[in-house]
């Protein structure tokens, strides 16, 4: 419906800046730019917090999520970093 009111010509120039683009979009909602942040990637996981979340899971569901050695690989969904924990960390998480 709104990009309807954009010619392809509009969305593609590099003469058309983005505040414009969205101007002609959203005008009528009073849509204002915010001025721009810069995103820090900066991921808090650590070995630490891996193992207060994994407290909190009973010792039959952590052994279903465990490999068939019993050690259980976790990975961040933010940074993509991967902690392999073996049997007797888990077994130290537990007690």
């Amino acid at each position: 419906m709104f990009l309807n009111s954009l010619t392809k010509i509009e969305l593609l120039s590099s003469d058309v800046s983005m505040e414009d683009i969205l101007y002609k979009l959203f005008h009528s909602l009073d849509v204002r730019v915010q001025k721009e942040i810069a995103v820090k990637d900066k991921c808090r996981c650590s070995i630490t917090r891996v193992k207060k979340t994994l407290k909190q899971i009973s010792a039959n569901e952590l052994s279903k999520i465990s490999l068939p050695d019993g050690s259980l690989d976790i990975t961040c969904e933010f940074c993509k970093k991967t902690t392999k924990l073996i049997k007797k960390d888990l077994d130290s998480i537990r007690n």
